[in-house]
């Protein structure tokens, strides 16, 4: 018996190493991870440094909402800035067709050390909605991206059958919600970039949606003999029947409603006040 258990435990460890590796195969390795010198306790002007990590070689766009205030230099994937002001700011990296964002809290002390920044140092909020300088063709030729600080969107929902049986029988249905800026930009392709969240309750149960349209992207940058709309589409599948909270931030400004779903019908309860338009209210299959 002793034998047999002696021969049992190599062959335990055998299976807990094995199924180790597995998992550590499937931990993601292409993840952008942006990093940041601190991000709370920050004191005024007291120089704080932005780095994104992967790859180590971006070229990077930056912005900050607010921008009033955040003098910043930058270079390749880093980014150094102070704030001169108090307060909770969101900073953003994109870079190619990707966006980052952290949450940057300054209390109200002011930095007595060195608010010296590397390289040439700029005002945010003069350069956060400027494109950069384009050549003498009228393009820049890079990627350029941009807050969305003061921006626009209509946004058309529209439903779309999420699988049909054998038959032919539509198996429930998925939400869109197209969104389209109200401003153009010199791009024959812009795209609005946003981030999505659920909102859920303590049984996990979805009870609202979050959009948070946070920049522009320019692909290939300035293009002088275009303008055009920035657009992005987002899905939303298997949202069971009843009654959601819709909330839109743009900029730092926070637009509510909500929308019911009864079975392939999705209807809006939305107040359009400019800034985001919903329309039509009712849509379905």
């Amino acid at each position: 018996m002793k034998r047999l258990m002696y021969l049992m435990i190599p062959v335990l460890a055998i299976v807990i190493i094995s199924c180790k590796k597995n998992s550590d195969q499937a931990v993601p390795v292409n993840s952008h991870l942006l990093t940041v010198t601190r991000v709370t306790n920050v004191e005024r002007k007291q120089p704080d440094t932005f780095s994104v990590t992967n790859p180590t070689n971006a070229s990077v766009k930056w912005n900050v909402v607010p921008p009033t205030g955040v003098w910043y230099s930058s270079a390749g994937n880093k980014a150094y800035m102070r704030f001169n002001s108090a307060g909770t700011y969101k900073v953003y990296a994109s870079f190619g067709g990707n966006l980052d964002s952290t949450i940057i809290t300054v209390d109200s002390t002011i930095y007595n050390g060195d608010t010296t920044l590397p390289g040439t140092t700029y005002p945010m909020d003069t350069t956060v909605n400027n494109i950069p300088p384009a050549d003498s063709t009228g393009n820049n030729n890079h990627d350029t991206s941009f807050s969305f600080l003061g921006g626009q969107v209509n946004i058309i929902p529209a439903v779309v059958a999420d699988s049909f049986s054998s038959n032919g029988t539509i198996n429930g249905s998925d939400l869109i919600l197209n969104a389209t800026s109200v401003q153009t930009y010199p791009n024959a392709s812009p795209q609005l970039m946003d981030s999505v969240w659920y909102q859920s309750n303590a049984s996990n149960v979805v009870t609202g949606i979050y959009i948070n349209y946070a920049s522009v992207y320019l692909p290939g940058g300035v293009s002088a003999s275009n303008s055009a709309a920035a657009k992005k589409s987002d899905y939303f599948r298997n949202l069971a029947s009843g009654t959601y909270n819709l909330t839109i931030l743009i900029g730092g400004n926070t637009y509510t409603g909500s929308f019911i779903k009864n079975a392939n019908t999705y209807t809006f309860t939305w107040q359009n006040t400019g800034s985001v338009n919903i329309s039509p209210l009712t849509v379905s299959l």
